[in-house]
């Protein structure tokens, strides 16, 4: 829907809301987005850097594993036999994995090995090579576009036949946010953006 309200029951490690949210704004978007979202956001990554044994922590990302041992939600439908093998390749290139100095460069490798795997999407592959740079505090310079991210950016009137969009092509009320947090705001509040809103 459109007209701005969004009716998803607000928990972390989810795409979430809350349920009686309705908003006339970008910047209402934006300001819910920055008091209900990222601090689940930046839990969930200070979680990953705190797993100190290296191996153990790059297993527990590629098995897309969150806190409490619980899989994430974007990858909670993947069938086990596929999450395996992501990690072994995974584990296989840790140290040219450990050698990239850019999130592009991660996310590249990481785009070759799911081409290779049946049942791991673009979404399961930005969501690893996003865990995996942040413990490095390597972050994506462009917005990625996976299924609802591009949902989110054909609201607001982006053409998303591409791999990735800049900040810029974006409504002023994005800049408060981080890159990377504007992946994730475009695809949780996907539903709620009406395209009739002011653009400035």
């Amino acid at each position: 829907m459109t007209n701005g309200h969004c009716g998803n029951a607000i928990k972390p490690n989810a795409c979430y809301l809350n349920s009686n949210a309705i908003f006339t704004s970008y910047e209402q978007v934006v300001d819910a987005y920055i008091r209900d979202i990222r601090p689940h956001s930046r839990h969930e990554l200070n979680f990953d850097k705190g797993i100190r044994d290296e191996d153990r922590r790059l297993e527990f990302i590629a098995l897309c594993r969150c806190e409490g041992d619980k899989r994430h939600d974007h990858e909670r439908r993947i069938h086990n036999d596929s999450l395996n093998i992501w990690k072994e390749k995974i584990l296989s290139k840790k140290i040219e994995l450990n050698s990239l100095k850019s999130f592009y460069e991660i996310h590249s490798l990481l785009n070759k090995i799911s081409n290779e795997i049946n049942g791991i999407g673009e979404l399961t592959t930005y969501d690893t090579a996003f865990r995996i740079g942040a413990v490095r505090n390597i972050y994506p310079e462009k917005i990625y576009l996976h299924a609802g991210t591009r949902v989110g950016a054909r609201t607001i009137g982006i053409k998303t036949n591409r791999v990735y969009l800049d900040i810029s092509e974006l409504p002023l009320a994005f800049k408060k946010l981080d890159i990377h947090e504007v992946e994730d705001c475009l695809c949780i509040y996907k539903d709620c953006f009406n395209s009739t809103w002011k653009k400035k």
